[in-house]
């Protein structure tokens, strides 16, 4: 049995729009912050929040300033993938949660661990991997260019010049990228595949992350963690031109990475995503309803990924090559109607069902107990759930521990889902 980190991952709203109930400083009513008590109730001691490059530098930088990258945040004219915002908007929700969190009068919250995870690519960057008759937003085409000195890589050293000092604005972790295999288009073409961009954002942002510490006077192992790939544990996906199984990408992007001999150092750690793992109690025993073998064989996926990097991947949080770590920054049980069918379970409104909150718990608690053992959970740093609260009419994604708030009142709590969650192990730190 060993002890992981748990994480609670914030709704993007919380840093899109003003007002967002996953937001940590969401408050009912003047001076409580029910979120903040969530966080206490439950000791969870990290959270996840997210960063839109489309939304922050909708333009590109002006070549002739010695700071390239010094549009990013700055007000602007905005384009179509900036949800009709300025950059400032939502620079400024980034940096207000993060100071809500470090001034916080509470230890337990100032303390938390933060990862800031970038997504989302502006237009000017992907004019050729947007190409034609590609489905999905352009927000998530991969940019063109990902070189060290590329726009991409000034945008993640930028993060990592804003959000590395101690004090107000410290962050704990960058995660570079989101789904690369799921959400980021095309995953193969003539100019190269999900898994080969994905290398060079590795190769990048390390090379952005040792550049920053110097420009900022710090050890390199002062500054913020990095992480990625946050892959997403699909398997044997409908469109292979669309999304990519986890365990294909996997391979190839380490593949990829021993080709370009790039050695992660123990501030590089490998991330995952594992709401299949958690909807279909998938591991050793097993309990996954009769007809969903075929998609949802009985293997678990986050520990499979776990043992895909075994002597291929020197990253952290201590990292051993021979015994690798992964931390999972996303997941949890969804109610969504494929989870409900597979599952014999039916509701007319499965964001407030009493039976779909006792599967969800048992699933949730099964993942948890998995995820601790050494067989299931050998090499498992972290477990995430997303969110704090549902949005209304959005089951499809909702694996939240409360239902919608309503109002100004806070939602009920998922038991025995929140209890499952709570009683789990909470590791704060990172490297011990």
């Amino acid at each position: 049995m060993h002890t992981f980190r748990r994480c609670m991952v914030q709704n993007p709203t919380a840093t899109l729009f003003d007002g967002s109930t996953d937001s940590i400083s969401w408050s009912p009513s003047l001076g409580v912050f029910p979120n903040v008590d969530l966080m206490l109730e439950t000791n969870s001691r990290w959270l996840r929040m997210w960063a839109f490059w489309s939304m922050l530098q909708p333009r590109p930088p002006d070549a002739s300033n010695p700071d390239r990258a010094h549009n990013i945040g700055l007000s602007g004219p905005a384009g179509p993938e900036t949800r009709g915002q300025n950059p400032e908007q939502h620079f400024n929700r980034i940096r207000q949660q993060i100071e809500f969190i470090r001034t916080h009068p509470n230890p337990q919250i100032s303390s938390l661990r933060i990862i800031l995870t970038a997504i989302e690519f502006p237009w000017w960057t992907n004019g050729q991997n947007w190409g034609t008759g590609l489905a999905g937003s352009r927000s998530f085409a991969f940019p063109d260019d990902l070189s060290p000195t590329s726009p991409w890589a000034e945008w993640i050293g930028w993060l990592f010049r804003n959000f590395s000092r101690q004090g107000a604005l410290r962050v704990d972790a960058i995660e570079i990228v989101n789904e690369p295999n799921a959400q980021c288009r095309p995953q193969a073409s003539t100019r190269g595949n999900a898994a080969c961009w994905t290398s060079q954002m590795f190769s990048s942002a390390l090379a952005q992350r040792a550049a920053k510490s110097r420009d900022l006077g710090m050890a390199e192992t002062a500054m913020p963690a990095l992480m990625g790939p946050g892959t997403a544990d699909i398997f044997k996906p409908e469109r292979p031109d669309l999304q990519s199984d986890y365990s294909t990408f996997t391979n190839n992007l380490i593949s990829q990475l021993v080709a370009a001999r790039f050695t992660a150092p123990p501030s590089f750690v490998w991330t995952h995503h594992n709401y299949n793992d958690v909807e279909y109690d998938l591991g050793i025993g097993s309990t996954a309803p009769s007809g969903a073998a075929d998609e949802c064989p009985p293997l678990n996926r986050a520990s499979h990924a776990q043992g895909l990097l075994t002597y291929r991947w020197s990253g952290g949080p201590y990292g051993d090559i021979a015994a690798p770590y992964v931390f999972i920054t996303e997941g949890g049980c969804r109610r969504k109607a494929d989870w409900m069918m597979r599952w014999s379970l039916s509701s007319t409104n499965p964001q407030n069902s009493t039976q779909v909150d006792a599967k969800q718990g048992d699933l949730v608690g099964r993942n948890l107990a998995r995820m601790q053992n050494e067989e299931d959970g050998k090499g498992i740093g972290m477990v995430s759930t997303y969110t704090f609260n549902a949005a209304t009419g959005s089951p499809q994604n909702d694996s939240a521990i409360r239902n919608a708030v309503s109002g100004t009142t806070p939602g009920r709590k998922r038991e025995p889902a929140y209890t499952r969650w709570t009683q789990a192990p909470s590791h704060p730190n990172l490297y011990d």
